[in-house]
């Protein structure tokens, strides 16, 4: 080893000489500021040391050529095949290393390593901008990659005096990962949504031309606590939509398809595949892939309004696939309310699942390999794929431009080779390519809280499910009317055909909202909370022991205008309340049964009536007490029986009128009746049967008897204050002993011996003998 140390050094002495003259011939720097430039590199280094008078002064003149070089421009990429534009201009940054990668359904990426003269770029500059990198084509366009910067980074003074940095470029879509929002998208298409989402987000370069399928109008689309790009790709991703960005000069455009028949055709359209090397573009690796997959895909769901039927959806594999029908993927729920929606979505995910069978990677020095675009392939050594066309899905790029850092001078370093290559992934152009399900959808696992909203003057705001519409607190859109929401459904404790519960939330109230299966598009009301603006009905805690349901009335309704069944478990004070503000309504189909152990009162403002069909009866243990202010009329259309154990008192104040169609019989021991005004009794039949005496007292009397009138009694007396008269067709008096009629001191008297008339001093009796009269005079004619 001490043998060949002499011989580097003198290779080294020889080699540092060789710069040292080279140097010392050059020109030093012609303008003020590259003078200046060059004392400040070499104040800040140090050429010290024991390396002799040779080595300082070669370092030092390294240093002053690295500013002559850079101050004055003589780095450039104008001739070199793979360069970078920037906004901050010309050559102010050299691209050293490029690094990318793009596909369908992904953001591209692109990182690149920079080089400079200038050591104080200020991040605020560049990132954010858009710049363009360009690699050169043998024998075609180059190939242009626009993208905004999202990354930079300096790492230090880098060899020549250059400084290095380092920055990754990203599309504009990669900007709607920066807003997190919430809110709500009703009755529009997949693509409305996404149009006014990127929209909204201020950008424009976008293009749905590649769209060939219907898309249904999404009832109720909820963006929560994420991202307008994760919004943006899992609704893709739910419809089968893919996407990718065709790159132009300083822009790129975002490109939604989802049908194969858009692939456009690649220029050149052929391209030579070769595992040997050669000249000019070609692809130099070509591997076929093959992966198993499941031969069957079904999906479900249900939808409350179509209760009786199965939306059960499938659909197989077209590719026939030894063995993989026996394979099935099931998942619930699928997100759709009809079959054929189903159908649509079913078909999705066997179209993603078969999509993975077969794939092509490969290599190549292509740099227009542009995804989305399809070419022809011409090999003779991949015998099964030759002239067959394929569809490119992914890139990765690779590319290095040298010489900037390792020539001993710039015109050296134009001469270094630069390097690109690419490996790429492909489909056969007949497969239609589906993005996976992999952007999860946010999850609301608890309950929320919510306002309910309607038309502006309604109280109720309801469809014939029940259903109501809400605002979310989230919401931040919202307007708090009939719009704010989709119909959301209200979970009561039954709910059966025509039978159960039913509370319909109210406008303003604010209720519970859980969400079928976590999802913020499914929500479903299961109750309802009190606020400081609708306190409890109850004031609390004085009244914690009442339990009940109070509403309102409405429309227009106030705090004093409610039904109400309450109940109060206070021990000793126990109660049940209900409370009716107009009408209460009760219909028993069988028996009533009412208990009181105390006492009960009915208070009546207006008019009350009892129907009954059948049998009435009242009991009364004690007193029973009716008081009428006005009418009282009783309509009996069968008999009548009042049975009184004691006594009985009748007062009526004005007249007393009693029509009877058929016979009256009474019976009593005595009876008295008085009367200070007139009495009338009209009857068709009268039957009196009086076991002791009666005695009338009455001022004025009148029977009126269009039938039978019959009086029994053991005794009778009658005393009319006034004058009775009796008027009748028949008149029959029937008596066991006498029958007495005096007026004065004129009278009559029926005995069973015969009849006695008399009249003062003369009389005639007349008796089963004979006829005899007295008198002073008697005139026959």
């Amino acid at each position: 080893m001490n043998a060949r140390k002499p011989q580097r050094f003198r290779y080294s002495q020889a080699r540092r000489r060789h710069r040292y003259h080279l140097l010392r011939s050059r020109s030093q720097p012609s303008s003020p500021a590259a003078q200046a430039a060059c004392a400040q590199r070499c104040r800040s280094h140090n050429f010290g040391g024991n390396g002799g008078r040779i080595r300082a002064t070669l370092a030092k003149m390294e240093f002053l050529m690295d500013a002559l070089f850079i101050e004055e421009g003589r780095y450039t990429q104008d001739t070199r095949p793979i360069r970078i534009d920037t906004p901050l201009g010309k050559d102010v940054f050299l691209l050293r290393h490029f690094r990318g990668q793009e596909g369908y359904s992904q953001l591209f990426q692109y990182d690149v390593d920079l080089l400079s003269h200038k050591r104080d770029i200020r991040a605020e500059d560049i990132i954010g901008e858009a710049v363009q990198v360009t690699i050169g084509a043998d024998g075609g366009a180059p190939r242009v990659f626009s993208g905004h910067v999202s990354y930079f980074e300096s790492t230090g003074l880098e060899k020549r005096g250059l400084y290095g940095y380092k920055a990754v470029l990203v599309p504009w879509l990669w900007f709607l990962g920066k807003n997190t929002d919430c809110r709500v998208f009703q009755n529009m298409t997949a693509p409305k949504i996404l149009e006014a989402v990127f929209t909204e987000a201020g950008f424009s370069d976008f293009r749905f031309t590649g769209l060939y399928n219907e898309y249904p109008e999404l009832e109720y689309c909820v963006q929560y606590r994420e991202s307008d790009l994760n919004f943006a790709l899992r609704l893709m991703e739910q419809e089968g939509i893919y996407f990718y960005f065709e790159q132009a000069q300083k822009r790129h455009l975002l490109v939604l398809a989802d049908d194969k028949s858009t692939n456009a055709l690649m220029e050149p359209r052929k391209i030579e595949h070769s595992s040997r090397p050669r000249n000019g573009g070609y692809i130099q690796e070509w591997r076929r892939t093959y992966q198993y997959f499941s031969g069957k895909w079904s999906l479900s769901d249900f939808n409350f309004e179509k209760s009786d039927q199965s939306l059960l959806a499938e659909c197989s594999a077209l590719n026939e696939l030894r063995g993989a029908s026996a394979y099935e993927r099931f998942d619930y729920p699928g997100a759709f309310g009809d079959q054929d929606r189903g159908r649509r979505l079913t078909k999705l995910r066997m179209e993603e699942e078969e999509s993975r069978f077969t794939r092509v990677n490969g290599r190549s020095n292509l740099p227009h390999l542009l995804v989305g675009r399809k070419f022809m392939l011409e090999s003779e050594e991949c015998v099964t794929d030759n002239r067959k066309s394929f569809v490119v899905t992914a890139v990765r790029h690779y590319a290095y431009e040298g010489g900037y850092t390792s020539a001993d001078s710039p015109e050296s370093a134009d001469k270094e080779k630069s390097v690109y290559f690419n490996r790429f992934e492909c489909l056969p152009d007949n497969v239609s390519f589906r993005p996976a399900l992999s952007t999860p959808k946010p999850r609301i696992d608890g309950v929320q809280t919510a306002i309910v909203c309607g038309k502006s003057g309604d109280e109720i705001y309801t469809d014939e499910y029940g259903r109501i519409k809400v605002q979310f607190h989230w919401d931040r859109y919202g307007e708090r009317n009939e719009n704010s929401s989709c119909w959301v459904r209200v979970a009561t404790p039954w709910a059966g055909k025509k039978w159960g519960s039913m509370g319909i939330p109210r406008v303003g109230q604010e209720v519970v909202t859980t969400f079928l299966e976590g999802d913020p598009d499914r929500p479903l009301v299961i109750g309802g909370v009190y606020n400081k603006g609708n306190m409890p009905p109850y004031s609390l805690p004085d009244n914690k022991s009442r339990f009940g349901v109070k509403s309102q009335s409405t429309k227009g309704g106030q705090t004093s205008n409610y039904n109400e069944i309450s109940f109060d478990d206070k021990k000793g004070e126990e109660s049940l309340n209900i409370h009716a503000e107009k009408d209460f309504n009760m219909e028993v189909k069988n028996n009533i049964g009412a208990n009181a152990k105390g006492h009960s009162t009915s208070s009546i403002g207006g008019n009350a009536s009892d129907s009954v069909a059948g049998n009435s009866s009242l009991s009364v243990g004690g007193d029973h007490s009716v008081s009428v202010t006005g009418k009282q009329n009783v309509s009996v259309t069968g008999a009548q029986t009042h049975s009184v154990t004691g006594a009985q008192t009748l007062n009526v104040g004005a007249d007393q009128t009693e029509s009877v169609s058929g016979n009256i019989t009474q019976n009593a021991t005595n009876q008295t009746l008085t009367l200070s005004a007139d009495q009338t009794v009209s009857a068709t039949n009268q039957k009196v049967n009086l076991g002791a005496a009666q005695e009338v007292t009455a001022s004025s009397q009148k029977f009126t008897i269009s039938g039978l009138q019959s009086v029994q009694a053991d005794a009778q007396t009658v005393t009319v204050t006034g004058k009775t008269t009796t008027t009748a067709t028949d008149i029959d008096l029937a008596a066991g002993g006498n029958i007495s009629l005096r007026v004065g001191g004129t009278s009559i008297q029926i005995n069973d011996g015969g009849v006695t008339i008399t009249i003062g001093g003369s009389s005639i009796k007349v008796d089963g003998a004979g006829v005899s009269v007295s008198g002073p005079m008697i005139k026959l004619n």
